[in-house]
């Protein structure tokens, strides 16, 4: 059977019964000190993937125990289930809160039991007290988590062939960074801001979270950064996922962004950070404003265009449904960047 425990720390969940073979099962937020266990649950279920929830934990505003909701027996935890507040801009670049799904997790040798179920139940609750619109979560596992509501939804994406070589006039810096060096976080954070300003989708970001889970993700060796700086100040950047060695993977620009009049500067750096793929197909993930396509069908000699599985969405309030997020996703300026993922 299962008996809910502290909500905020001293607010119960709604009680529930489960069968009586099961064994107790207490669900109550994660308390002061607990973080370490949850760790060793979520390090056994994933991997060596601890960097990416320390990073969030410690990147994400107004972040609180009571956003990790725990499964506990016999004063162990046994499942988990992180919720991280952010706020991503709507259809009218607005602010709006939504929860995401992360760190699901259930200790094996209590798995098939219901827990992660009733962890999803939990969150939801959560949720639709903290105020958020809806929900976003990455999985494998689709069937599970369509089961408490959430539905898949297609990303967008171009399959680019032969990048244009590089024509930079001496006033344009190229700067691949990285390898040691300082990051100028300030400076893409602006770039950032300005071309995500009132963009459908996109994540807004503290200096708090750019400067612990984007700088990280950044530093990660699966990610390579080059930004362009015109007469000393930067005036575009971009993200690439390179090719792994022995692999048959398409390099990937998976973040970019460029100021104001700075289209051919934005060209340019495509063109230094694909110099080494000439002759390889690249994917970009990129929003589908047509100034936009018709900027990066200049910079290569073959575009065409393609669809794969993206995250999966659940309303939370009733202002929204599946139906309103879905056309948010398919709106052709909309734009959730690959380094926000969670």
């Amino acid at each position: 059977m299962a008996i809910f425990g502290d909500r905020n720390l001293d607010e119960s969940f709604p009680f529930s019964v489960k069968s009586d073979n099961l064994p107790v099962v207490i669900y109550r937020c994660l308390k002061p000190g607990e973080w370490p266990a949850a760790m060793d649950l979520w390090l056994d279920a994933f991997g060596d993937v601890g960097w990416i929830f320390e990073t969030l934990n410690e990147g994400t505003a107004d972040r609180k125990l009571a956003h990790t909701l725990i499964a506990e027996e016999g004063g162990k935890i046994v499942g988990a289930v992180d919720v991280f507040m952010r706020e991503v801009r709507d259809e009218r670049g607005e602010p709006v809160k939504i929860g995401g799904i992360g760190s699901v997790a259930t200790h094996k040798d209590y798995r098939r039991m219901g827990i992660s179920g009733q962890l999803l139940l939990n969150a939801i609750d959560l949720m639709e007290r903290e105020g958020c619109g809806w929900s976003m979560l990455f999985a494998s596992y689709v069937s599970h988590y369509g089961r408490y509501g959430w539905e898949q939804i297609q990303w967008k994406a171009i399959i680019c062939h032969e990048p244009e070589l590089p024509h930079a006039p001496p006033e344009l810096e190229i700067v691949a960074l990285g390898n040691g060096g300082s990051w100028p976080l300030e400076e893409m954070a602006r770039v950032y801001d300005s071309f995500n300003a009132v963009r459908p989708l996109t994540h807004i970001r503290s200096k708090l979270y750019w400067e612990i889970p984007i700088r990280v993700r950044l530093e990660r060796p699966d990610r390579r950064t080059w930004i362009a700086r015109r007469n000393g100040r930067c005036v575009a950047y971009l993200v690439l996922k390179p090719r792994a060695a022995g692999t048959t993977e398409r390099p990937e620009i998976v973040e970019y962004g460029f100021l104001p009049r700075a289209e051919e500067d934005f060209a340019n750096l495509i063109g230094s950070s694909l110099i080494n793929d000439v002759g390889r197909e690249v994917v970009i993930q990129t929003p589908f404003e047509p100034t936009l396509l018709q900027l990066i069908d200049r910079c290569f000699a073959h575009v065409r265009f393609t669809e794969r599985f993206g995250p999966m969405v659940r309303a939370i309030s009733p202002d929204w449904s599946v139906e309103r997020i879905r056309a948010l996703t398919n709106l052709d300026a909309a734009q959730s960047w690959d380094l926000d993922g969670f």
